[in-house]
């Protein structure tokens, strides 16, 4: 089926979290010396009079070896004091900077992540180093917090898709990972430098609200109710109450958090979304306000146009963090998909016959969800996703190297560099 001109401008962009590692050198060590390296792959090794700057020279690092695999990426401003964060990107344009308009997102980036962590009665299974690296401070070995975050790339292209994948691979593949809990896999989509218009954010958050209720199972236990990612089927104002008419009320960028309604059906969630005539109601009816960021998130768009950020785009928040590069494409198609079909392919009679009925059937307990996720996932266009998650489970969707990430060095198994089919654009 081919595109019209306005659906092949969507947009996405990855956010992937994980933990890195670094080993500081003694004194006298060569960081070069193959011996050394052989028995710390995918460390980081720093230089004995590094230490004291041990992290942002392991990031700088982590980057640089990124760039010889021609990864365009942005470099760290080492000046900034504190966890360090990217430079100033370089005005050179790239093939990626139509499609948005800060310079950030023209390249990749990787940077320090505050809410990621290393938990010591969770990751048990490292716990050979964990108790060094949380218990004394003054550590030969290091873990760093990262955030890998692509540029804006084009949803309709295969070699766009292509490089999310490769880049990916690259990180998975040079680097000692781990992922866990405190880790997460955002994505954004948006229309390019455009905003959504009120009816395309209208259908995406109409949809969403309904689907929530059979995506949520696609993330394990503890993304369901994080609070990096409520659900806004159940934590939203929307949710708590609020009207379509109660969102209008005043521009002001605050919001008020309406308490003491009854929780309102998916169908009247539905109609009341679509009582909204601006994306400034949607936002602000979608926000979750405890959250640090819901499940979907239209908060780019609750404040009025003229004081609203860079970002022109819906953020999904809810995956757990993953290094698996098949796994990161196939949510990242999931997440386009969403959009593309609220906007584009919009089946009414299939929202209100199929979705809504088979999601209060899974949120009420009396069915299970696979078959109505494996329904919604092919109408919307991704079947080989739909696939993919009955074919993994959650664990396998971590890594490509197996469910548990092994803590213990050792060499790494090279394998064949698969490339995404034209499937998940589909």
């Amino acid at each position: 089926m081919a595109l019209n001109d306005s659906e092949s401008d969507l947009t996405f962009g990855v956010e992937l979290e994980a933990i890195g590692f670094f080993r500081v050198l003694n004194e006298g060590d060569d960081v070069n010396d193959s011996f050394i390296r052989d028995a710390w792959p995918g460390y980081i090794l720093v230089p004995y009079e590094l230490e004291h700057r041990a992290g942002i020279y392991a990031v700088q690092q982590m980057i640089d070896i990124l760039r010889s695999h021609n990864v365009d990426i942005n470099n760290f401003d080492h000046s900034v004091v504190g966890p360090p964060y990217p430079s100033p990107p370089s005005a050179e344009p790239t093939r990626h900077s139509p499609n948005c308009a800060n310079p950030l997102y023209h390249r990749w980036t990787l940077k320090r992540d505050a809410s990621v962590r290393l938990l010591q009665d969770v990751d048990d299974h490292m716990s050979d180093i964990t108790d060094s690296l949380i218990d004394n401070p003054g550590r030969r070995v290091g873990y760093l917090a990262l955030e890998l975050i692509s540029p804006a790339v084009k949803a309709s292209s295969v070699d766009d898709m292509v490089e999310v994948f490769t880049v990916i691979e690259h990180f998975q593949g040079l680097f000692k990972l781990h992922v866990n809990s405190t880790t997460g896999l955002h994505v954004h989509v948006g229309m390019g430098r455009r905003w959504f218009t009120a009816q395309w954010l209208n259908q995406i958050a109409a949809l969403t609200w309904a689907a929530d209720a059979i995506l949520t199972y696609v993330h394990p236990d503890h993304r369901r109710n994080n609070h990096y990612c409520m659900r806004n089927r159940i934590h939203s104002q929307l949710a708590a109450g609020m009207t379509a008419a109660q969102a209008m009320d005043g521009a002001s960028s605050s919001f008020v958090y309406v308490q003491g309604s009854p929780c309102p059906t998916t169908e009247e969630g539905a109609w009341e979304i679509g009582r909204c005539n601006t994306s400034n109601q949607i936002g602000r009816l979608m926000h979750v306000p405890p959250a640090m960021g819901p499940a979907y998130n239209f908060d780019n768009y609750f404040p009025e146009p003229s004081r609203r950020g860079g970002k022109t785009t819906i953020e999904f928040r809810q995956a757990a963090g993953s290094i698996s590069p098949e796994w990161v494409c196939h949510w990242a198609a999931i997440c386009i998909g969403v959009c593309r079909y609220a906007i584009f392919h919009m089946d009414w009679q299939f929202f209100d016959h199929t979705l809504v009925v088979r999601c209060d059937s899974v949120d009420a307990g009396t069915e299970p969800f696979n078959e109505p996720l494996d329904i919604f996932l092919r109408e919307i266009g991704c079947a080989a996703s739909s696939l993919f998650i009955m074919a993994h489970s959650h664990d396998q969707r971590l890594s490509r190297n197996g469910p548990t990430m092994d803590p213990q060095p050792g060499p790494r198994a090279r394998r064949r560099r698969r490339r995404p089919g034209p499937d998940l654009l589909s």
